[in-house]
């Protein structure tokens, strides 16, 4: 056996039986019986080149849900005592616990209560002599200044953020590689301010947030999961869950969008799963049925916790994997991403099986981590009833003991199956060259812990060990460090930059990319060496390009804008990437994309782009009208024999049956109506090509005239397209993208077919409920 459990397997499946016979096992119903920690472990599943070790339960962990480790190893505990809710008359039951493994055999056996009064605690992240703690409304610094393990001063760094359902508060701090600290919104959205400054505040509806404890500066981030936990892989690209979309890729930063006001998208979050997001999912534990979604009995529910594995101590098919746990299904889920362009496929690492899957149905793990030794830490609230009592029926609350468990958790450890030392890091009293020899670490969390230690300390002597290792390292990674840490200390220059951008690895090329965008205005030089990585073999260093470039204008820039659609041009994210850095000459770079001699060369041909020259056609239709007569208000004349024949420009497809037109609808003799919106936003002429790709409508190219728009790139995805006699309602089309131009608002019965969000986010269609 292992840990502190020396009973055998045969002795915890005997003692499992009895505890069915004793108990019922009536799971769900916030009465049965959980599993004592070595009965969990004896009858858990989990790959054979793994085991599973009891780091710590109860009652030195209770209500667990999160851990985090500082620089010295000491593993600090996050205790939800408050949840689902809180007692009625009882204070806040939110704790933080503070516990060391002195023996370093793996077993945390000494813990003291570092904190407690604490308002729905999700997460904790060491810094500087203290500890960040998200505590709804505030983020909180705890300091334990006399060493005894408890901390005695409190301090609310940030404040004014939401308290709501204690699932869906502000959570995941993490440390990102350009030294800002992360967290995610949760969902309950609202806003937040330094603390003391209410009239600083910045709205996180839809949004993640990032910030700087040093000088509590505040700013968006990612668009949210709304879910609990935010991850990043090792080159810094951010990853989050939510429920049923269990693994989701935030692609890149929504602030880009802001770039081009004209310019909305859907999202800026990708769904990789191949498995699908609501996954099944292969328990060993008794099937419950989620109160309020029966149909998602087996399957993702309740995914929580993402992390990343980079701890490179368990074997190698697990190392660089994101984990992601449901809470509902007693599993921990392994995903293996693979690049895909720009962003990545989530693929299953065996089929039939978890990571982890427990037979015990009070099994809660709600986040994991890496360790210091590089072990995998699950979180097991340990909990009999696993929902907020929002989601709960009333009917069935009442039977249920919502509470049941709150006496009880643990905090197990994954490690190989020969087992994995413990190590002391001892980084917070470490000399300077070991925190910059840490640099090149194999675990992440040495890479990243030496790195924050480092800024923290703000020596600029470290400055010469930092740029001779960006130097010298064959270690792609380390290289990725240093420059960051260089930014974090203010020393990193154009020069370093220079030469970074030609770095041999994909991954350092991109983030140098990020850290040059601060440099780009001063420096002619910089700005042609990043319009020159236009034609990057790397996929998403190109759309990187596209995102960097975007913050300049010239021709050098709308040079490399178009060179990376006309490459790319079927990769939607690059697209996004390129139409927001297109403020400037937008219609000249769709002209000239779409012109005879550029059609099926840069774009390509086949079944996806042959209705390309169907566009062009047209828009040099549209575009040879400009001269038409003006009504008595300045508007275009319409004139509906041309307004036809534009129509009809689109009614002919190529070979491959790739293009047709909006005369599929019956719209060859437009109503009355329709001609008089088009004359009252300015448009002359307003027609359609579809794009098929494997029979579904992927693209349309919308084309109008007139002052307010000349041309625009739109992905839409259709859901009906209606002509109805007497009714406003013309047309129920989702618009997902449009290029450098106004939003087309041909439904007289809406204020617009697209609402877009402050953050260039588009925040729904038409007709959605729960959109603003």
């Amino acid at each position: 056996m292992v840990g502190k459990t020396p009973d055998s397997i045969a002795s915890a499946v005997a003692a499992l039986a009895l505890a069915w016979v004793v108990s019922g096992c009536v799971y769900g119903d916030g009465k049965s019986t959980s599993l004592d920690p070595d009965e969990f472990i004896a009858t858990a599943r989990l790959p054979e080149d793994l085991r599973l070790e009891l780091a710590a339960s109860e009652p030195a962990v209770v209500d667990p849900i999160g851990v985090t480790f500082d620089a010295d190893g000491r593993m600090y505990v996050v205790e939800m005592g408050d949840y689902p809710s809180r007692p009625e008359g009882s204070p806040p039951l939110g704790r933080v616990k503070l516990l060391v493994d002195g023996d370093l055999d793996g077993y945390y056996e000494t813990w003291t209560l570092f904190a407690d009064g604490l308002q729905y605690p999700t997460s904790a992240l060491p810094w500087r002599d203290g500890l960040l703690v998200t505590q709804p409304p505030d983020i909180l610094f705890l300091r334990d200044t006399d060493g005894d393990g408890v901390a005695d001063t409190r301090e609310a760094l940030l404040s004014g953020f939401p308290v709501g359902n204690t699932q869906h508060n502000i959570n995941g701090l993490i440390w990102g590689l350009d030294n800002w600290v992360y967290a995610a919104n949760g969902g309950n959205h609202g806003s937040g301010h330094p603390a003391g400054s209410p009239d600083d505040a910045v709205s996180i509806r839809g949004m993640d947030f990032r910030f700087r404890p040093d000088t509590r500066e505040l700013e968006t981030s990612y668009e949210t999961s709304g879910g609990h936990g935010i991850a990043f892989d090792a080159w810094g690209r951010m990853f989050g869950t939510h429920n049923v979309e269990h693994i989701q890729h935030m692609v890149f930063r929504a602030a880009y969008l802001a770039r081009n006001p004209l310019l909305a998208v859907p999202t800026t979050r990708h769904m990789i799963s191949d498995h699908g997001g609501s996954a099944q999912l292969f328990q060993i534990s008794e099937a419950e049925t989620r109160v309020n979604h029966p149909e998602q009995a087996g399957r993702f529910s309740g995914g929580s916790g993402i992390a990343f594995y980079g701890g490179g101590r368990l074997p190698a098919a697990y190392d660089g994997s994101f984990f992601v746990n449901d809470v509902v299904v007693n599993v921990v889920h392994q995903d293996v991403v693979t690049a895909d362009g720009p962003s990545f496929t989530a693929s299953r690492h065996a089929e039939g099986a978890e990571l982890l899957a427990g037979l015990d149905n009070w099994f809660r793990p709600v986040t994991v981590a890496t360790g210091p030794e590089g072990a995998l830490y699950v979180v097991d609230m340990h909990r009999a009833v696993i929902e907020h009592p929002e989601w709960i029926p009333d009917a069935v609350e009442t039977n249920l003991d919502i509470r049941a468990g709150d006496d009880k958790g643990r905090i197990y450890r994954i490690v190989p199956r020969a087992g994995l030392p413990m190590v002391r890091p001892a980084l917070a009293s470490a000399d300077l060259p070991t925190l910059v020899e840490g640099l090149v670490h194999p675990n992440k969390w040495w890479r990243d812990t030496a790195q924050r230690v480092l800024v923290e300390r703000g020596d600029p002597t470290a400055v010469p060990l930092l740029r001779d290792l960006l130097r010298t390292t064959g270690v792609a990674l380390g290289r990725l460090h240093a420059l960051w840490t260089l930014r974090g200390l203010g020393a990193l220059g154009v020069d370093e930059i220079q030469s970074a951008l030609a770095d041999s690895s994909a991954g350092v090329r991109e983030n140098t990319l990020v850290l040059a965008e601060a440099h780009l205005r001063g420096s002619a030089e910089l700005q042609s060496a990043v319009a020159a990585m236009a034609d990057d073999p790397d996929p998403r260093v190109r759309m990187q390009v596209a995102l960097t470039l975007g913050g300049t204008s010239g021709p050098e820039t709308r040079e490399g804008l178009k060179a990376i659609l006309r490459r790319d041009a079927e990769r939607r994210w690059t697209r996004y990437a390129v139409l927001a850095g297109l403020h400037d000459g937008a219609g000249d770079v769709l002209r000239s994309l779409l012109a005879p001699e550029t059609v099926g060369q840069g774009f390509g041909v086949g079944p996806r782009f042959g209705g390309l020259g169907a566009c062009s056609k047209s828009l040099d239709y549209g575009l040879a009208t400009s001269g038409l007569d003006r009504d008595e208000l300045g508007q275009p004349a319409f004139d509906p024999a041309q307004f036809q024949q534009f129509l009809e420009a689109f009614g002919h497809a190529d070979d491959a049956g790739a293009a047709t037109g909006w005369v599929d609808y019956g719209v060859r003799h437009p109503p009355a109506k329709l001609q008089s919106d088009l004359q009252r936003h300015d448009l002359f002429a307003f027609g359609a090509i579809r794009l098929f790709q494997r029979g579904q409508v992927e693209e349309m190219l919308l084309l109008g005239h007139g002052h307010r728009l000349a041309c625009g790139v739109t992905d839409v995805a259709i859901d009906q397209v209606e002509l109805r006699a007497g009714h406003k309602a013309l047309f129920q089309v989702r618009i997902r993208s449009i290029l450098g131009h106004e939003h087309l608002d041909i439904n007289t019965a809406t204020s617009a077919i697209c609402c877009r969000g402050p953050s260039g986010v588009s925040r729904g269609w038409h007709g959605e409920p729960g959109y603003a």
